[in-house]
């Protein structure tokens, strides 16, 4: 079985029957916040939304032991990873933000997502945090055929959210974040196409970790998302189940598996 979720991860460790592998992953889990939506296009409001959450707690009341609080835009495990400043939770900052921004009475969001249980779990725990200062959410649940039609069509102002860069390449991990996507990011920043596109076209891997530094830290410093965590990748066999081993873009070699 793949995509163990934690809690079922901790109650089959128990299980002599049951063998529970796991390890890092590609995957990055993190709050959409549409670039094209007008009240999200303000830098302050996206910095309060960021600072009024406690990002370890949330992280710990979803994930438990099985993530790692996400020091970037993507995985460690992709190349060319820098782990960043840990973003500061603040709601009396996040209040005063928000107050400059126009939103001193309020403010109201809708966040949109997919039906899954992490995902239910962590938007409830951000629209409490949320509301602490100020801001309403409101969440909408629905099936994913339709929530990646709404995400398509740029009606996710909020989303819960994950990308997994299955080739652990950082071009693979970041291209969600280009203008020419299509997804709930509705990305409409031309900087970070330049980022991304010097990114693609070098060759000298000195050169290359650097473009990707300068864009991590460039997205980071404009609170484009909130960044969640990094889920390990997994699995579960029966004890008589041996070789199969941790790929961090879930896409295990089964050719070595073999049944005792």
């Amino acid at each position: 079985a793949y995509s163990i979720a934690a809690n079922d991860a901790e109650r089959l460790q128990g299980n002599s029957d049951v063998s529970v592998i796991t390890g890092p992953a590609y995957q990055y889990v993190y709050v959409s916040m549409n670039m094209s939506d007008e009240t999200l296009k303000d830098h302050k409001v996206r910095q309060a939304l960021t600072e009024a959450i406690d990002i370890p707690s949330l992280v710990e009341a979803v994930y438990g032991d099985s993530a790692q609080v996400a020091d970037s835009y993507m995985s460690p495990s992709v190349a060319y990873h820098v782990s960043m400043e840990p973003k500061t939770y603040d709601p009396e900052d996040a209040k005063k933000l928000l107050a400059e921004a126009g939103y001193d009475d309020g403010l109201e969001l809708t966040i949109k997502m997919a039906e899954d249980n992490n995902f239910s779990t962590m938007a409830e725990i951000i629209q409490g945090m949320w509301a602490e200062v100020g801001v309403t959410a409101n969440i909408e649940s629905m099936e994913q055929a339709t929530y990646l039609e709404k995400a398509n069509a740029g009606e996710v102002q909020i989303g819960m959210a994950s990308t997994n860069a299955v080739s652990g390449d950082p071009d693979n991990a970041m291209m969600i974040w280009r203008t020419t996507a299509v997804n709930a990011i509705q990305a409409c920043d031309p900087k970070i196409d330049e980022y991304l596109n010097a990114g693609a076209s070098e060759f000298d891997t000195e050169k290359r970790a650097e473009i990707y530094k300068e864009v991590q830290q460039y997205m980071w410093n404009q609170d484009y998302a909130v960044p969640v965590c990094f889920p390990n990748v997994t699995y579960a066999t029966r004890s008589n189940v041996s070789g199969l081993q941790c790929n961090p873009g879930s896409t295990p070699d089964l050719a070595k598996v073999v049944l005792k």
